[in-house]
């Protein structure tokens, strides 16, 4: 029960830090998984995409099923997490609750094409972290480069792009 009600109190906190550095940001824009792949070229592991292939071998059964990425909705909040690029190295903080993090390269900012997610700034939590976590890692050349979070709840918050 103290293990449960400790674990309460951070979601409340981080909910409480969430919503006052909310304050100010853009218009949260609601979109589905599929969506989210082809408007900022960010794929969740645990979602089925209609562009996925079919498994050629028999599916573990001890495997979890993956939800339809078309049917999870996702909250986009952009322009809301810090971004600094130093030289070869771009830097940010996770937030507290994030589930997924990751950095991402763009070749232009009004396409996807040429977009790629960076070896090296991925995180992912198996549970809400309790607080912010830092993250750096190596830009790969001329580009534009951005991160974004995801958390428990399907928020997922963005960086503007920065350029290198």
């Amino acid at each position: 029960m103290k293990k449960f009600l400790i674990f309460l109190a951070i979601t409340i906190m981080a909910a409480a830090v969430f919503t006052l550095c909310k304050k100010d940001r853009h218009q949260v824009e609601k979109l589905d998984g599929e969506e989210l792949k082809a408007k900022y070229a960010i794929i969740f592991p645990d979602l089925q995409y209609d562009s996925d292939e079919p498994a050629t071998v028999a599916p573990n059964a001890r495997a979890p099923k993956k939800a339809k990425a078309s049917e999870v909705t996702f909250s986009v909040y952009p322009n809301s997490l810090p971004i600094t690029i130093t030289g070869s190295t771009m830097s940010s903080t996770a937030p507290a609750g994030t589930e997924w993090f990751g950095g991402q390269k763009f070749t232009d900012t009004t396409t996807n094409d040429g977009a790629k997610g960076l070896w090296g700034c991925g995180r992912y939590f198996t549970a809400p972290n309790p607080g912010t976590t830092p993250v750096s890692c190596q830009t790969e050349g001329p580009g534009f480069y951005r991160f974004f979070s995801s958390d428990f709840a399907k928020n997922v918050y963005l960086s503007k792009f920065e350029p290198q």
